[in-house]
């Protein structure tokens, strides 16, 4: 089981932060039902126990663990740790977006833009939609191995702006920021209200000290 702290802002005024426990098979469920447009069918089982196999080395499936195993040695291969690293942003961006908004689905955002609008605009494209009660939620999730410190703000206003270049005409724009992954996880799932924030928010600038 991992220990995963978390901050969360929707949009509407309505803030919290608190620690979500999650077991290895939910964290790889999630890397296969992310962006999915469904919550889950049998194939999906069958993946997700191969990717716990596959990525076992990266968890220490202990009781309350705070951070995923970071591999050295001869065993390290820094092209599977980034593409994990990316799996673990996408699927805690899913996790959250699902345990804040019970009953939402995600599908990839670029197949989903691509069969509705045909050409797209130029420029990065958010990760997820994320569909809930007729609302539509753009997603950019960011997975991270260190803490991010004093560039938090700049990852996060890109993310926001990723987030932004939409053309599903969503309703948020949510930047889901995964950091520290290695040591003490923490996820920023925010979309502060209003649009204007995105050069100067203060609020911004105070996650950092969370």
């Amino acid at each position: 089981m991992i220990e995963v702290e978390y901050y969360f802002d929707d949009g509407k005024g309505g803030v919290k932060q608190g620690t979500e426990t999650i077991s290895e098979f939910a964290v790889v469920k999630h890397f296969i039902v992310a962006g999915s447009n469904h919550v889950l069918e049998f194939d999906d089982i069958i993946k997700a126990i191969g990717g716990l196999i596959y990525f076992s080395d990266y968890f220490s499936f202990k009781n309350n663990a705070k951070h995923f195993n970071k591999i050295t040695g001869y065993r390290y291969d820094p092209s599977l740790q980034a593409h994990f690293t990316c799996l673990v942003g996408k699927a805690f961006a899913d996790y959250f977006f699902k345990l804040f908004y019970p009953g939402g689905i995600t599908t990839n955002y670029e197949a989903l833009a691509t069969k509705v609008k045909g050409k797209l605009s130029s420029g990065k494209r958010p990760d997820m939609i994320g569909a809930y009660k007729n609302e539509k939620y753009s997603i950019e999730a960011k997975g991270r191995a260190g803490q991010l410190g004093n560039n938090f703000t700049a990852l996060f206003n890109s993310s926001k702006n990723q987030a932004k270049n939409d053309d599903l005409e969503c309703d948020y724009f949510i930047a889901s920021i995964a950091e520290n992954i290695y040591s003490d996880i923490f996820v920023h799932f925010k979309d502060p209200k209003g649009d204007s924030y995105i050069d100067n928010s203060p609020s911004a600038e105070d996650v950092i000290n969370l």
